[in-house]
């Protein structure tokens, strides 16, 4: 029986072919075939639908624009891409607004007060602080208390100008206050070319009461000429009757019959300056008592 072929080695005889490629076996091999074109490339090659004229295929799908974009340039790339996002820039609903540093820490704030009054969070931390104090009514709500006031408008209203007024009201905290002022001498309540080398005084106030001391040392008790006595009172003396009050007196160079006395006249800044006698009678001290080295201290309080 003939054997299949094989791969055979250079000098080796080929073996028979298969008794069926043999003239008359059921695959016999075409000598017309192995000549020129097989049956089944030419069945193939008159396929209608395998090579409707690729060409004219080729050249119609090149035409269709659809099938095709086109082909942009590096800076037509860039200019459709600058295009699209400054579109998506202006579309609001597609960003939310950026925060300065300041609006940012407003919003801060408010989360952190939002979470501040959390009851979960804390614990209900104001009943435990409040059942803790053992009063009910003590701290209600002093959290939400303080960030009212904190944000009430009208609780600051200017803060400085108000402080000024308080400070200036003497009703508002019976006004504390202290200082020096500057004593003089009258003579009819004038004082032409009086000289002095030592007049300053120390007063303090507390409320509507006034107290003072001072000294006074002339070097010249001027040309002035009636009655005696002590200018430049901090603060003016109440005008009613009950205001009237003493004040106590040293005096040297200074003549006078009986004892010196001196009071605070109400309405003024002066201390009027007297005498009286053993028998009570009291008149004014005048420019002829002083000399021009006289010296008074003096001490007293008064009502404004």
């Amino acid at each position: 029986m003939p054997v299949d072929h094989e791969d055979y080695l250079p000098g080796e005889a080929p073996a028979a072919h298969k008794e069926t490629h043999q003239d008359g076996g059921t695959d016999e091999i075409s000598i017309a075939d192995l000549a020129g074109v097989s049956t089944e490339l030419a069945a193939h090659a008159l396929l209608p639908t395998v090579h409707q004229d690729a060409p004219a295929l080729i050249a119609l799908h090149q035409a269709i624009a659809a099938a095709h974009h086109v082909r942009y340039s590096d800076a037509e790339v860039t200019a459709i891409a600058n295009g699209l996002i400054a579109a998506h820039t202006a579309i609001a609903a597609a960003h939310h607004a950026r925060y300065t540093d300041a609006e940012a820490k407003v919003v801060s704030d408010a989360g952190i007060a939002t979470h501040a009054a959390l009851p979960t969070v804390h614990q209900d931390a104001p009943a435990l602080i409040l059942t803790h104090k053992g009063d009910a009514t003590a701290h209600q709500d002093a959290p939400g208390l303080i960030a009212t006031h904190k944000g009430d408008p009208t609780a600051h209203q200017d803060a400085p100008g108000l402080i000024a007024t308080h400070k200036a009201d003497v009703e508002a905290h019976h006004a504390y206050s202290f200082g020096t002022w500057t004593m003089g001498i009258a003579f009819g309540l004038a004082s032409v070319n009086v000289t002095y080398s030592s007049n300053t005084g120390y007063y303090t106030k507390i409320g509507n009461v006034v107290t003072v001391s001072g000294y006074m040392v002339l070097t010249s008790k001027g040309t002035s000429v009636g009655a005696a006595s002590i200018t430049g009172l901090p603060i003016p003396i109440a005008n009613n009757n009950g205001a009237y009050a003493s004040a106590s007196l040293r005096i040297t160079a200074i003549s006078f019959s009986g004892r010196p006395q001196g009071y605070f006249t109400i309405g003024n800044t002066i201390i009027s300056l007297e005498q009286v006698s053993d028998a009570g009678i009291h008149t004014s001290l005048l420019n002829t008592d002083f000399a021009d080295n006289s010296t008074l201290m003096v001490n007293g309080t008064y009502r404004i």
